[in-house]
């Protein structure tokens, strides 16, 4: 008599892949690189796990409709985290986290920022009310000199006043 093997359907394959807790519903298993969990839905054919969830409780995501999560937690699958939002909503709700490839990240939240907002004060009042010339600044600060000249010209850190 021959063996067959049990084919799992899709939805008790993503539920063996999540760690709940009392707050988010992790995903356990592969994530891409962004941190979404990526869950195989057909033969040769993937899906974000948070997707695949919003499909499994609430049925198909209409067409266009981008899947967020309330907790901005990427690999967060819990139902009641997700939200559907249209493109322009996705971009917002990024931009309004700070996350994300439009996002511009200005001062010390830009990830290859040397200096601080308060030493660009620094810089720019013993400069102009203290006379330090540029070139010692530069050496102070671990920077360039065309760094400070473009800092005490207002060429750069344009929203950091004082």
């Amino acid at each position: 008599m021959p063996r067959y093997k049990r084919i799992m359907s899709l939805k008790e394959r993503f539920e063996m892949k999540i760690h709940k807790t009392d707050s988010c519903w992790f995903w356990s298993a592969y994530t891409n690189r962004d941190g979404y969990g990526v869950i195989g839905i057909e033969h040769n054919k993937t899906d974000l796990a948070h997707r695949v969830s919003w499909i499994l409780h609430y049925g198909e995501i209409p067409f266009k409709s981008h899947v967020l999560h309330k907790c901005d937690t990427p690999s967060c699958v819990r139902p009641d985290h997700l939200f559907l939002g249209t493109p322009l909503d996705n971009s917002l709700d990024r931009e309004s986290k700070c996350r994300g490839g439009g996002t511009k990240r200005t001062g010390s939240k830009n990830g290859r920022s040397v200096l601080t907002e308060s030493q660009v004060i620094n810089i720019r009042n013993a400069h102009q009310q203290h006379g330090a010339s540029m070139k010692q600044l530069a050496k102070t600060y671990g920077v360039s000199p065309a760094t400070i000249w473009f800092i005490v010209r207002r060429k750069t850190w344009l929203d950091v006043h004082g």
